[in-house]
């Protein structure tokens, strides 16, 4: 699990949640929002 930040060219900031299967390098899933909280993560 991981969480990435970036901006687009607008100056409007988004995260990314990662989930990476660490064996087969797997990507699991990702959460694209502009805001990330817990809750977001334990319900995704």
């Amino acid at each position: 699990m991981d969480f990435v930040a970036d901006q687009l060219s607008n100056a409007r900031r988004f995260r990314v949640f990662n989930v990476v299967d660490d064996f087969t390098r797997e990507m699991v899933g990702q959460l694209v929002s502009i805001s990330i909280n817990g809750s977001m993560v334990a319900r995704f």
